[in-house]
């Protein structure tokens, strides 16, 4: 029997059971060890759906947002039979995966929402949508059902769609000429995600200009859109970009229907991109369902992030990445998602110092009468000193010796012709060039990478090693050994934020280094430092990211100690004026997760003392700490960085007000 005595519970489907993993505690001792042992076999800990049969075996399910979706996708299943074999699929790159229903049926009957959840059910059997049971059980059947019925679910709330006739709204009249790449293509170009030999698809492509850019600089890009390129062939492509496509959109389940409809022709990653709330003016606007209608007959839906964010994860069943504010990137592609995840927290650096003894100088030409007797035969080594330089390069970057797919095809012949095996190479080229200690170094830069990216992974469903890229997989097997062990060290990495001390310790470790000025309360620092922080700090910013997006466009930030916080700041001229001035401040609350926008277009507020956020090596410090150091001469109050009215420096100066 699978159900406990004293009643039946779970969702029954011919000789199987369903139960939601809550409801685990109301099974007899002996039938939740056999889930937990299935669980333990499968190596899977992100399902929250169990199906008990009666022969045995046990299947465990992922369903998309249990709790808030009203009907989950699901995502992954794990089946477990008697022998412990497991059969693992995965339904996320699907368009039409399967679909639960009735789930208050899952849940124990204390659960607090299996009152709302049994309403809904009520509602819709009263409609009769769950007569036909064999024509619901995927998402797009009961999509085109629910549609046919003219029924409208806002949460787990129905509303009867009106068959009146809405305003007509003028979608085309949206798009605008540009005369520069679109925001969403500038964050794919960023990414590193759009490069010659890349396919790209722009879905809604408006008047084509990004189409134009992309073309004009080696990238095969095409594009469709309803208005301007109906005739467009709707072509597949490793990356498409949905770019200010469903903010335009006045139904809401359109706008699922089209990103689903995008995303089916993405093979590695697909772009969107919206308008936020607060980027446009709703002055003289009407209300048009959840947007706004222009004059012109535009309709304007205006998201937060976290609603776009929703939107996509729950039309796709698939993490969406933030890129930037109302900028995200779905990838379909699971393995390009992760070398995309890890390459954007990888520190740069600069082998060249660590490896200038590997190329001697030229020789210089001699007389007859200056040369010496031949010198012995040179060595191996010595025959091949280049080459063992180019492969001691490549270790530096990886912190590891490198397998034969890491290196460019010429050394790997060039290898292969004047030293043997890669291994043998590798020997000798740490015998020349290993003695500064610029291996270790390498490998503890990799493992501080690795940390905050399986730190900031937790954010996200766990990964399986088999979906890690090749080069990870390896970086996990030669530095920790095993998953388990990497994702530990990430999460001991991430705890840690929560702890000021802690916070505190790593920004001080920071500013001794020279990256940023230590504040009371804050370490404020030039943005090009980022990626050179202490591994703490990197996988703070990281966490900001994943709310915000890419912090690539800021000058400056702050680490706020203790708040949970963390400032960009950008200003107009930063690169090249020794007083730039301030035009933006974004303030993100981690711990609220939402963030502040403040405009200073309209103040005339510079940033003095630059040189304190910089570290010496950058380009222009020394420029910078020269004109800060006459600045301080006359304003021997300024003690730290600080925005400040112009003003108030030209007065020091005796310039008067410019």
């Amino acid at each position: 029997m699978i159900a406990p005595e004293g009643g039946k519970i779970g969702k029954r489907i011919g000789r199987s059971v369903y139960l939601h993993r809550s409801a685990l505690p109301l099974l007899p001792e002996e039938r939740r060890a056999v889930v937990s042992a299935a669980a333990e076999v499968a190596g899977w800990d992100s399902w929250n759906v169990v199906r008990l049969e009666n022969g045995g075996r046990v299947s465990l399910l992922e369903y998309q947002g249990f709790e808030d979706v009203p009907f989950p996708s699901l995502l992954e299943s794990r089946l477990v039979d008697v022998d412990g074999r497991v059969a693992r699929r995965d339904f996320r790159p699907s368009p039409n995966p399967p679909l639960l229903h009735r789930k208050e049926l899952l849940l124990p009957p204390s659960h607090p929402r299996v009152p709302e959840y049994a309403a809904l059910t009520a509602e819709l059997e009263a409609e009769g949508l769950f007569e036909e049971p064999n024509r619901i059980g995927t998402r797009q059947a009961w999509e085109a059902r629910l549609k046919e019925a003219g029924i409208v679910l806002v949460g787990h709330s129905i509303v009867k769609s009106s068959p009146r006739p809405g305003p007509q709204v003028a979608r085309h009249k949206t798009a605008i000429a540009r005369h520069r790449l679109s925001v969403p293509m500038q964050a794919l170009v960023r990414a590193g995600l759009l490069s010659e030999g890349r396919t790209v698809f722009d879905y809604g492509c408006g008047r084509g200009d990004d189409i134009a850019a992309l073309g004009s600089a080696g990238i095969d890009a095409k594009g469709w859109d309803p208005h301007w390129r109906p005739a467009a062939e709707l072509a597949g492509a490793e990356i498409v970009n949905l770019g200010f496509v469903l903010n335009v959109i006045e139904r809401p389940e359109e706008r699922i229907e089209t990103a689903r409809m995008a995303f089916a022709l993405a093979s590695v990653c697909m772009c969107v991109g919206v308008m936020l709330v607060g980027k446009g003016s709703i002055a003289g606007l009407r209300r048009l369902g959840d947007g706004y209608l222009s004059n012109r007959g535009t309709f304007q839906k205006y998201f937060t992030q976290a609603e776009i964010k929703g939107l996509l994860e729950r039309a796709l069943g698939l993490e969406a990445i933030a890129a930037a504010p109302g900028v995200f990137f779905v990838f379909k592609d699971k393995i390009e998602e992760q070398r995309f995840l890890a390459g954007r927290l990888r520190q740069a650096r600069d082998a060249s110092a660590l490896i200038r003894r590997a190329v001697p100088p030229p020789r210089p030409r001699v007389s007859k009468a200056e040369r010496v007797p031949r010198q012995p035969r040179l060595t191996v080594a010595e025959r091949n000193r280049e080459t063992l330089a180019a492969l001691w390069a490549v270790a530096l970057d990886l912190g590891r010796l490198p397998v034969e797919e890491e290196l460019p095809a010429d050394l790997v012949s060039a290898v292969a012709d004047g030293v043997g095996s890669i291994k043998r190479a590798f020997v000798m080229a740490e015998r020349l060039f290993g003695g500064d200690g610029g291996l270790e170094a390498a490998r503890d830069v990799r493992v501080s990478d690795l940390t905050v990216y399986f730190a900031l992974n937790l954010f996200n469903k766990r990964q399986a090693y088999g979906e890690l890229p090749p080069e990870l997989q390896r970086d996990v097997r030669a530095f920790f050994g095993s998953l388990k062990d990497a994702e530990e060290a990430g999460r001991e990495l991430l705890f840690s934020l929560g702890r000021p001390e802690t916070v505190a310790a790593a920004c001080r470790d920071a500013a001794s280094q020279g990256l940023g000025y230590l504040g009371d309360r804050s370490l404020l620092f030039d943005a090009r430092l980022a990626n050179r922080l202490p591994a703490l700090l990197r996988a703070y910013i990281g966490c900001a990211e994943k709310l915000y997006g890419s912090v690539d466009r800021a000058d400056a930030i702050k680490v706020h100690i203790g708040s949970g916080k963390l400032t960009l700041l950008r200003y107009k001229g930063y690169a090249d004026m020794p007083l730039p001035r301030l035009i933006e401040r974004v303030k993100i609350n981690l711990k609220e997760q939402d963030w502040d926008e403040f405009d200073y277009g309209n103040e005339d507020r510079v940033l003095a003392l630059k040189s304190l956020l910089m570290s010496p090596d950058l380009p222009d410090y020394q420029a910078q700490a020269g004109f800060d150091a006459g600045l301080k001469a006359v304003l021997p109050e300024l003690m730290g960085p600080i925005d400040i009215p112009r003003e108030v420096i030209d007065r020091a100066l005796g310039r008067g007000t410019t």
